[in-house]
C-alpha cells in the first residue's frame, strides 16, 4: 500500500464529502417527491433508486469516517520531539496558544480608563485591573511560541508520511473536477432566488 501524508488525506476529504451532499440532495428529492395527478396526466415515477442512493449515503460516510480515523490514529501515534508531544497534544497546545493569544491581544487593547458611554445618569469608567504592559509583552512571548508551533505542524502535515490501515487513496481527479462544477451549478440556482417573488 502507497504511503500518504495528512494533507493528501485532507485534500480528499472535500472530495467525498460533496459526493455525500449530492446523494442526500437526490435522496431528499425522493423522499418528497410529489405525484400530481389530474385528468388526462399520467404521474411518472422518479427516476433514481432510492435504495441505491442511501447505499450510496452509507458508503460515503463509511469513507469519510474511515478517512477521519486514519488521520486521527496517526496524530495519537506519532511524536514530536522538539516539544515532546504526541501530535494530537500539540495540534491542542496549538488551540490553547491561539486561544489566549486572542484574549490577550484583546487585553492589550484597551486603555487604563475608559468611559461607560452606557450609563447615562452618572460619569462611570472601567479600570483596567491589570498591567497592560506586562500583558503585551506575554503576548508577544505566546505569538511567536504559537508561529513556531505552527511552523512545525505544517512540516508535519506535509511531509511526514504514513501508511494508511483503512483506506486505499485511489480517486479520480476528473471526476472531482466534473462534481465540483455539478455543485457549483447547483448552488447557482439560488443565487437570485426570491422568496416572495409569488407573493
Amino acid at each position: 500500500m502507497e504511503t500518504t501524508s495528512i494533507n493528501d488525506i485532507k485534500d480528499i476529504i472535500p472530495y467525498y464529502k460533496k459526493k455525500l451532499r449530492k446523494q442526500k440532495r437526490i435522496e431528499e428529492s425522493q423522499i418528497n417527491y410529489i405525484l400530481q395527478e389530474s385528468d388526462g396526466f399520467v404521474p411518472q415515477e422518479p427516476n433514481s433508486d432510492l435504495s441505491s442512493v442511501q447505499n450510496d449515503i452509507q458508503d460515503y460516510n463509511t469513507i469519510l469516517n474511515t478517512l477521519r480515523r486514519e488521520i486521527n490514529e496517526f496524530t495519537v501515534s506519532y511524536f514530536v520531539p522538539e516539544f515532546n508531544m504526541t501530535l494530537d497534544e500539540l495540534e491542542m497546545y496549538q488551540k490553547d496558544l491561539s486561544n489566549r493569544c486572542n484574549r490577550l491581544s484583546e487585553m492589550a487593547k484597551k486603555s487604563p480608563l475608559t468611559r461607560n458611554i452606557l450609563e447615562v445618569r452618572f460619569v462611570t469608567h472601567f479600570y483596567t485591573n491589570y498591567d497592560i504592559d506586562e500583558v503585551k509583552k506575554e503576548y508577544i512571548e505566546l505569538s511567536e511560541e504559537r508561529d513556531r508551533v505552527k511552523r512545525v505542524l505544517d512540516d508535519i502535515y506535509e511531509n511526514v508520511e504514513f501508511e494508511p490501515k483503512y483506506f486505499e487513496f485511489v480517486y479520480d481527479e476528473v471526476e472531482e473536477e466534473e462534481e465540483e462544477e455539478e455543485e457549483e451549478a447547483y448552488l447557482s440556482i439560488f443565487d437570485d432566488f426570491d422568496p416572495f417573488d409569488d407573493i
